[in-house]
């Protein structure tokens, strides 16, 4: 079954992934869960966002929620059930309410205050 994600709105943080990252993503995903009770274990994926200053990448997973996955890639095989670390979301509204919205937020206030102490 092949994923169709919704058009999502892409802030300056996010930007959307080719085709290519997309499936070398989704395959390192993949490598890197090896615990079975981790939440996305055996599910079909597509990467389809990247966060500019992190290792943290959005996953479409399906129309039926939760359909986003938020995931801190690690580069390395994981044996924990919450690593690598992720966040679901239930729809793209919740996404971009409480994932795009709040990084964006995140970070600006995270460079004000380093812009304050130089």
């Amino acid at each position: 079954m092949k994923l169709e994600p919704p058009q999502l709105p892409w802030r300056e943080l996010w930007s959307p992934l080719n085709e290519e990252l997309q499936v070398g993503l989704a395959e390192e995903l993949h490598r890197e869960i090896c615990n079975r009770e981790h939440v996305l274990f055996g599910r079909a994926v597509l990467a389809i966002g990247t966060r500019r200053d992190l290792d943290d990448f959005l996953f479409y997973l399906g129309p039926t929620p939760p359909s986003f996955a938020l995931v801190h890639l690690t580069r390395s095989r994981e044996r924990l059930r919450d690593f690598p670390y992720t966040e679901l979301f239930q729809t793209a509204e919740d996404w971009v309410e409480r994932g795009l919205k709040a990084s964006v937020l995140d970070y600006e206030q995270a460079h004000k205050s380093q812009d304050g102490a130089a």
